[in-house]
């Protein structure tokens, strides 16, 4: 018999009881709603995990050569200057009105120098007072001359606050706006967006800058009016919509960043690794919030083109941003978690699930848990999907960040499932991992697994199996880690601890149990 026969089709729990009542049974009593916030706040450090290999700012190293005079080498023999005197050499021809190609090797020299991977003489520049002339040159009527001033400028902006402050105060911003926007010059124009994205990159202050200026109006125009943008154009886009949406100190203003989902639903399609994964990070962030940013990537049609890619996806660079996109998803509405059902997360999460990666591992287990969260019949689709081995082998073998967020997995079935799922549980060895977590230290954890406890002891005690769960518990050392967790400093463990070493596991105090939640049919609403 499957895992699915056993669960059946009870998935139907009380909804009779009087909200008063509800409320007093612990977190059995808590509607769908309220145990998703609950999983949201008690791990908001999920959410505020730095993106992992991407820089919020990006220098442009690699393309040395791509402009040059017709009377200088496409690559220079190296300097064997100093980069003061390379610099100051620089300044001399730029500031004495040095035209033609005197003028433009020197712009291209200083270019070359900011373009360095270590150590770039930025602060020399600076120091030069060279920031003004290179935004000056930005307006130059040639556009070779302009794209090594914006490469320049680029690099500058790519810096720490205080260089993209300098360039801000040069007055960078307007100009290299106009070239993104009317540049006939596709490199001139890719150039400029590149540094408009390491200004926006510097924090939230800068990002809310050109958000007020009407970027987002900006960018969106750019993919509709320009058909053929080649596709390191599409994947500067991408990655500076991953700036512009990003941040929770404060956010940016969700009205006008979610003018991005069309585009973002486009760029899921594009077929380049880089730019999915940062239109990926930016779903992320526009759909982590309030359940009105979780519908607006629900209505723009985004939640079946992430799951399909978390189906092919071996990259974690990949899978990482779609399990938070499909995670934060399903912390919203019942409606909402439906979307992701209806697309198939459960079959897809199953390969972050088995994942090497640790992090990966964790957030699947957080995604899980979120449905876990959900009606009797979101529950039942976790029993289908039989994703629920691989979540106790992660409580048994697992990192303690991983088997924390597995544990909570079952702690949601134990007190918003039904009998039937908890007798699987039972039957199929989730308990003794379960119970083994007691001796963490993690009071909140604890407290909430001693809930659980509590309410699963309480269905198997109406429903007829209390003595084969108590056994078990029994038989894997939960009665010693209770007595022990009487001595907790914690007041709640202690006392959630006492309640159930009294009321389940004391003879005489066994038939004078009530079961709150229990209506005459039988069955149970947590």
């Amino acid at each position: 018999m499957s895992t699915a026969d056993l669960v059946g089709n009870d998935t139907n729990g009380v909804r009779g009881i009087d909200d008063e009542r509800r409320a007093k049974f612990k977190n059995a009593g808590k509607t769908n709603d309220e145990l998703r916030r609950k999983r949201v706040e008690e791990n908001l450090e999920l959410r505020k995990i730095k993106r992992e290999d991407t820089l919020m700012k990006r220098r442009n190293v690699d393309l040395d050569g791509l402009v040059s005079s017709p009377e200088s080498p496409q690559r220079e023999q190296t300097s064997e200057l100093t980069p003061d005197a390379e610099v100051q050499l620089c300044s001399k021809n730029l500031f004495e009105g040095a035209s033609g190609p005197k003028m433009f090797n020197s712009l291209q020299r200083l270019r070359k120098l900011l373009s360095r991977e270590a150590n770039p003489p930025i602060d020399i520049v600076l120091r030069a007072g060279l920031l003004p002339r290179l935004v000056a040159f930005l307006s130059y009527d040639d556009e070779n001359v302009q794209l090594e001033a914006a490469w320049a400028v680029t690099n500058i902006a790519s810096g720490s606050s205080e260089h993209t402050a300098a360039v801000i105060q040069a007055g960078a911003v307007p100009v290299l706006l106009q070239l993104f926007n009317t540049s006939p010059s596709m490199p001139v124009a890719e150039q400029a967006l590149w540094g408009l994205g390491n200004i926006v990159g510097d924090g939230p202050d800068k990002r809310d800058y050109l958000l007020s200026l009407g970027f987002t109006t900006d960018i969106i125009s750019c993919m509709k009016s320009k058909p053929d943008i080649p596709p390191s154009f599409v994947k500067n886009l991408a990655w500076i919509i991953s700036n512009l949406t990003r941040g929770r100190s404060p956010p940016p203003d969700y009205q006008t960043v979610k003018r991005f989902l069309p585009v973002l639903s486009y760029m899921l399609d594009y077929n380049n690794v880089e730019t999915v994964v940062d239109a990926l990070w930016s779903l992320s962030y526009l759909s982590d919030g309030p359940n009105d940013q979780v519908q607006g990537v629900v209505d723009a049609g985004i939640v079946p083109k992430v799951v399909r890619i978390m189906k092919v996806a071996n990259d974690p660079r990949l899978m990482t941003p779609c399990v938070r996109v499909i995670g934060n998803v399903v912390t919203g509405t019942d409606e909402q978690t439906d979307a992701a059902l209806k697309a198939g997360a459960l079959d897809a999460v199953g390969h972050a699930l088995n994942s090497t990666k640790s992090t990966l591992v964790k957030e699947a287990c957080w995604l899980i848990s979120n449905i876990a969260a959900g009606t009797p019949e979101q529950l039942k689709k976790i029993f289908e999907a039989n994703v629920l081995p691989v979540v106790r082998a992660v409580m048994q073998h697992g990192e303690y960040k991983c088997q924390k967020e597995a544990t909570w997995v079952i702690a949601n079935i134990m007190m918003g499932g039904t009998p039937k799922m908890l007798e699987v549980l039972i039957n199929e060895h989730y308990i003794e991992p379960f119970v083994a977590m007691l001796k963490g230290t993690d009071a909140k954890l604890v407290v909430m697994l001693l809930d659980a406890l509590a309410t699963g002891l309480q269905v198997a005690a109406r429903s007829g199996f209390d003595e084969k769960f108590k056994l078990i518990v029994e038989e894997c050392g939960g009665l010693d880690t209770l007595e022990l967790l009487q001595n907790h400093e914690n007041e709640d463990v202690y006392n959630k601890a006492h309640h159930i070493l009294e009321n389940f596991f004391c003879d005489e105090g066994e038939d004078a149990v009530e079961i709150e939640g229990a209506a005459g049919d039988g069955k149970f609403d947590f």
